[in-house]
């Protein structure tokens, strides 16, 4: 007695195993048709090139962003190095504190996710507490004439501080700057080792489509030309 043979069944491969399952929100990545027609195969690498795209799109934004932010920091850069030998006078240090101020504005505006903001606060804390003061002898016995007293009886309410910031001071706060801007370079560098590799994902499945593609024309064409023979 001849053992049974089970029939054979050609199973199409399952484009699934090919470009990796579809994980579009709302899509089921199981729903793949078993026997693969042109147009299923098209409809199948159109919903992985737009989950490709989406991404790509992304990861260019936060290289734009970063981009835009990195403009701003170095606004703060280049007021530190105004006052490299250190900011000697009240509005001096006001430049410097304003110049670290307005950055955080922007890039809370234009990116509220940047990873460099605590940072950046940090820094403007830093400065804030490290300011200087002492008492301004000149300004306040100006301020002690303004309000119609001399020297001999100004009032606590007279006194006027000087604010600075030493050169070393500066020269810290530069190197605390720099470390800023190295881990925003080190996350573009990844991300654009992201994009690269989405655009290779992109550029497989469209060669993998276009063979397959190719494949079952050369199927049906041998078809037809069988057909009568």
């Amino acid at each position: 007695m001849n053992p049974q043979v089970p029939p054979c069944v050609n199973h199409a491969p399952n484009p699934a195993d090919i470009f990796g399952q579809d994980t579009t929100p709302g899509t089921d990545p199981n729903n793949v048709p078993t026997y693969l027609t042109p147009d299923a195969l098209l409809a199948y690498c159109q919903s992985r090139l737009e989950h490709i795209d989406t991404q790509v799109q992304a990861r260019m934004q936060e290289q734009q962003n970063s981009i835009n932010d990195q403009t701003l920091i170095e606004k703060i850069q280049g007021a530190f190095s105004k006052y490299a030998g250190g900011a000697n006078d009240s509005n001096s240090v006001d430049d410097l504190v304003n110049s670290i101020k307005g950055a955080i504005s922007e890039i809370q505006k234009s990116d509220p996710q940047c990873s460099a903001l605590p940072e950046l606060n940090q820094l403007l804390s830093d400065v804030q507490s490290g300011v200087q003061k002492a008492v301004d002898p000149m300004a306040t016995a100006i301020k002690a004439a303004q309000n119609g007293r001399t020297p001999l009886n100004e009032s606590p309410s007279d006194t006027v501080y000087k604010e600075s910031l030493s050169g070393d001071q500066i020269k810290d706060y530069t190197t605390q700057l720099g470390q800023v801007t190295a881990g925003m370079n080190a996350s573009d560098e990844i991300n654009m080792i992201n994009i690269q590799s989405l655009m290779s994902q992109r550029q497989t499945a469209i060669q993998l489509t276009t063979n397959m593609l190719q494949t079952l024309d050369d199927g049906d064409n041998k078809i037809v030309g069988n057909i009568g023979h």
